[in-house]
């Protein structure tokens, strides 16, 4: 089976669930090819080399393929003006989404001539948004080729117009949390049961070999993400400074990087944190692996609206890290409050570090809350198994019955 997965970008710092999902699936057989809407990110090099993923064939969105795709325009103008006059239509007043449909809308003819030329078994479109530029081409002039989508919580955030006639025609639906299954249901006008939830996975081998080579600090803390605001990263600061209070010794980690890095480290220094706080900005998969491993607590204190099931509160429970997260939809599908992690209100840094206290006074009545966690990862979240079910529903469309 070969399936076209088509992206924003691949690889991204930010998303290397991405990658684990590809690597899973070609593991599986599933012949893999990317194709994205937009050029290389900067450190494209690097992550292929980190992720070990030189092998996976992507066909990125660069000028060149622009180029390419307004001759194929040209070539097919009912094709090129349906596209265009599709686009205006579902964005008539969402400025924002016009100009960036309109934009990609030559990369997105070019993999549709690509997928023309040489026609995979099953399209994915790995985000609802933009990519949906490719799943109309398909849709309307691929009727052969079989449309896969998936939808997460941003997506639906994003509100861009093509979203709901594709989701309408697609054959079959993907999204990684039970929660967002109803407004994906109503956004196309499908049935709920029509929606199939499975969760973004982890490779477990990664954490394993980490905990392998490691020790658990009980006074050493973990958090990762993006640092921009709604990530809460300035709440988790407030919480280290709250435990210092009993705690001095406690030291944490803040791993990631973003446009909110130096406010917070201003934060860190404005709070008396000092050195008890150590920023690394972007580390490798295994760094953070490394870094999970050696912590006795983690923490993402999130208030993104669009949070689901954050693959770091995953790690953080497979490598035996207590999380501590907020309330964000549908993370009862993920954390059992006081019995795999615990879950506190959004905005409530001092709700966390009672948690964190907790963990440091008690380590040892933690034993079980860590051992439950992993289970749970693994019962529920390794990326294998994740994968062989897409690989089954595609396999169930390439099964049907022709018209």
């Amino acid at each position: 089976m070969r399936v076209a997965y088509i992206m924003m970008r691949f690889p991204l710092p930010s998303e290397t669930f991405a990658v684990r999902d590809v690597k899973a699936l070609r593991a599986l057989g599933v012949d893999v090819d990317v194709h994205t809407l937009r050029a290389p990110h900067p450190a494209a090099s690097r992550l292929t080399g980190e992720r070990d993923i030189a092998s996976i064939p992507v066909a990125h969105g660069t000028p060149g393929q622009a180029i390419r795709g307004m001759g194929v325009g040209l070539q097919h103008p009912r094709v090129a003006t349906d596209l265009l006059r599709w686009i205006a239509d579902g964005n008539r007043h969402r400025p924002t989404h016009l100009f960036n449909g309109y934009w990609f809308s030559p990369v997105a003819l070019s993999i549709w001539d690509t997928l023309r030329r040489d026609p995979p078994d099953v399209v994915h479109l790995f985000w609802g948004h933009y990519p949906a530029l490719v799943g109309y081409l398909v849709a309307h002039y691929l009727p052969g080729v079989p449309l896969s989508m998936f939808l997460g919580a941003y997506d639906l955030g994003q509100q861009f117009g093509g979203t709901a006639p594709v989701l309408a025609r697609a054959d079959t639906v993907w999204t990684h949390a039970a929660t967002n299954v109803a407004p994906i249901a109503a956004l196309g006008g499908r049935a709920p049961e029509e929606v199939q939830v499975v969760p973004r996975g982890l490779a477990l081998d990664v954490i394993d070999a980490a905990l392998a080579r490691h020790r658990r600090d009980p006074l050493r803390l973990v958090a990762t993400g993006r640092l921009i605001p709604e990530k809460g990263m300035d709440d988790v600061l407030r919480c280290m400074a709250t435990v210092r209070q009993a705690h001095p010794d406690v030291q944490l980690a803040v791993l990631g990087d973003g446009p909110a890095r130096g406010a917070l480290e201003q934060q860190a220094d404005t709070l008396g944190l000092g050195e008890a706080v150590s920023f690394h900005g972007h580390v490798s998969e295994g760094r953070v692996a490394a870094e999970l491993a050696q912590s006795t607590a983690f923490l993402l204190l999130s208030r993104k609206p669009t949070e689901r099931l954050p693959n770091a509160v995953k790690e953080a429970m497979a490598a035996g890290c207590v999380a501590i997260t907020t309330q964000t939809p549908g993370i009862e599908e993920l954390v059992t409050e006081g019995e795999t992690g615990y879950v506190v209100p959004q905005g409530a840094p001092d709700a966390a570090a009672a948690c964190v206290a907790q963990v440091l006074d008690r380590p040892v009545a933690h034993s079980p809350m860590r051992t439950a966690a992993r289970q749970a990862i693994e019962e529920r979240f390794e990326v294998t198994a994740c994968m062989r079910q897409y690989k089954a529903g595609w396999e169930a469309l390439l099964s049907r019955p022709g018209p």
